[in-house]
């Protein structure tokens, strides 16, 4: 018999457990019809309810719903290879929500997490400018959305820069992973082609609603990190559960996702006809730096430990001190826009900002072209890896923080110094304390006075916490830009998401710029009216309208008294 999906928008006032009892009734009376439920999706933000049914043809369906309990679908689709890819490629009722089995009971939770990460992405917008790299998002987006439904998988989350998504067999998601890389590879030599690093990992991820959380979505980020751009790196596990399916893996270094003791074990996915390589280069062909590269005689690199669009950070040991540092080395692209005398000037102006809220910088240097600063090893976690395991934090905890990292922000704008790109992955943690990282690079890209090197070009891989006068290109920022970025990541601390989100870099920007912020207190319990007031302050669209110092933006969250 065929199979169909039937589809439901519902009124406001019916609730989950009506949805629930609703689809009970159904399996109850579905032998008398000769169908047979399989289970639905309920997206409860958008109030859809997506039920897959095995049954003769849609009439019956559609007299099942009558009898049982009346909701009759609003639109019922045979499922064929055209509406599948369409319905898990991101239509209006894409399966975003909780899973339900036939017997009613949520589905424990996604099997494999892949996450992509667009690796030369701000590299396309500070050579080509703003709508290039928009041009990449959107190809990146376009070629995974288009292969989902073929390999039953659904898309999570739009990052800005990538993408997360889940899979229900293992095979099929690394399968997806190959296919995706093997796309890009065909039109390599095009300007607009996405390079990208893809990491999966294999667990039950806590979810609630579209969002997920917990140990495996950390796991899949950090494969992504350190996966080399054009790779797909996977856990052992997600290796282990492709055995029999005719896929290759090659060995790859381990690794340690934050927040987890143990290492991390990883595989290399080969595409088929590449068995041969079996060993992950070490090479330098992509700009990588080898284990026991020497950098200014001194600092002897260890392992690579984070990548991001603009630089790739190093753990070394520091030979004359004997200490273990974190180098940091820019894009061989930025390098060469910037300079390494403007480089070096700037990184000077940085490194005079001492405070115990900002991550100091050690050293700086130039080599063969290679620029790149030092700064102390810290064993912490960032903000983001705590949200991802919290999700949110007590609102006592969040306003401590933002008191710290204010105080920390007054003290390098009174220095001239503006970050520009605030958000939870810039902000450490160690041993309950925030520290700030990165205002080495914010200050040498914002100076560097190169058209190539524009500031919108370059915040393209963090739409999320940008100001709309980021947004929109201006080349006139000052402190309040960082006012309203921290009061983005505030408002996440709180409710658990950003104020905005988007379906592509494109679609938030766009809300960034044309929509009021929304309400704490219209998303989140028990927020104080004076807590909501400073957010929405910090988040307004002109800096005029926001706080004029982090400083007052923090006064104002702690309140009267």
């Amino acid at each position: 018999m065929p199979l169909y999906l039937d589809i439901h928008k519902l009124p406001d006032d019916v609730t989950p457990e009506a949805v629930q009892h609703a689809h009970t009734k159904d399996v109850e009376i579905q032998g008398a019809y000769g169908v047979n439920y399989q289970g639905y999706w309920y997206n409860h933000p958008e109030r859809t309810v997506a039920c897959l049914v095995e049954g003769p043809d849609k009439e019956t369906c559609m007299e099942v719903h009558r009898k049982a309990h009346g909701l009759v679908a609003d639109l019922i689709i045979e499922v064929n290879a055209e509406t599948v890819q369409s319905f898990l490629g991101g239509g209006v009722v894409a399966p975003t929500g909780d899973v339900f089995l036939p017997d009613g009971t949520r589905d424990p939770g996604v099997r494999v997490l892949l996450v992509t990460e667009i690796a030369n992405l701000a590299a396309v917008g500070s050579q080509s400018g703003d709508e290039a790299a928009l041009k990449v998002v959107e190809q990146h987006d376009r070629v995974i959305r288009g292969l989902l439904g073929k390999y039953s998988g659904r898309e999570v989350r739009h990052t800005g820069d990538g993408m997360m998504l889940s899979f229900p067999l293992a095979s099929a998601a690394v399968q997806c992973a190959l296919d995706v890389q093997g796309e890009f590879a065909k039109s390599r030599d095009r300007a607009e082609t996405p390079t990208i690093r893809i990491g999966l990992a294999a667990g039950e991820p806590v979810t609630q609603h579209e969002n997920i959380f917990g140990a495996t979505v950390e796991q899949a980020r950090a494969i992504c990190r350190a996966a080399q751009p054009g790779e797909v790196l996977t856990s052992t596990a997600v290796r282990d559960l492709c055995a029999g399916k005719g896929l290759t893996f090659a060995a790859a270094p381990t690794i340690r996702a934050p927040g987890v003791a143990t290492p991390l074990d990883t595989a290399r996915a080969l595409s088929p006809g590449k068995a041969g390589g079996a060993a992950r280069s070490a090479g330098t062909s992509d700009g990588q730096l080898r284990p026991q590269t020497v950098l200014g005689g001194r600092y002897i690199v260890d392992r690579e430990i984070g990548s991001g669009g603009m630089a790739t950070v190093y753990a070394a040991h520091d030979s004359r001190h004997d200490r273990q540092v974190a180098v940091k080395v820019l894009r061989r692209e930025l390098a060469a826009g910037i300079g390494p005398d403007r480089f070096l000037q700037e990184i000077r102006v940085a490194a005079k900002l001492t405070h115990p809220n900002i991550v100091a910088l050690h050293d700086s240097g130039d080599v063969d072209g290679i620029l790149y600063y030092v700064m102390p090893f810290i064993g912490g976690e960032t903000l983001r890896d705590m949200l991802g395991r919290e999700r949110t934090l007590p609102l006592a905890r969040t306003i401590e923080i933002v008191r710290r990292l204010a105080v920390a922000l007054d003290h390098a704008h009174r220095a001239g110094v503006v970050h520009r790109d605030i958000k939870p992955e810039n902000i450490m943690l160690l041993e309950g304390e925030p520290m700030i990282l990165d205002f080495g690079i914010a200050l040498a890209l914002s100076q560097a006075g190169s058209e190539r090197l524009t500031s919108a070009g370059l915040s393209l891989g963090t739409p999320t916490y940008m100001s709309p006068e980021q947004a929109a290109g201006e080349q006139s920022i000052d402190a309040r830009t960082d006012v309203y970025a921290l009061g983005c990541v505030t408002y996440e601390m709180v409710a658990g998401e950003p104020p905005f989100t988007g379906s592509s870099a494109r679609a938030l920007m766009a809300r960034v710029l044309m929509e009021p912020a929304p309400s704490l207190a219209s998303t989140t319990e028990h927020v104080p009216d004076h807590v909501d007031a400073a957010v929405r302050r910090a988040l307004a669209k002109a800096p005029a309208d926001r706080f004029e110092s982090a400083g007052a933006f923090a006064a104002a969250l702690a309140g009267p008294g």
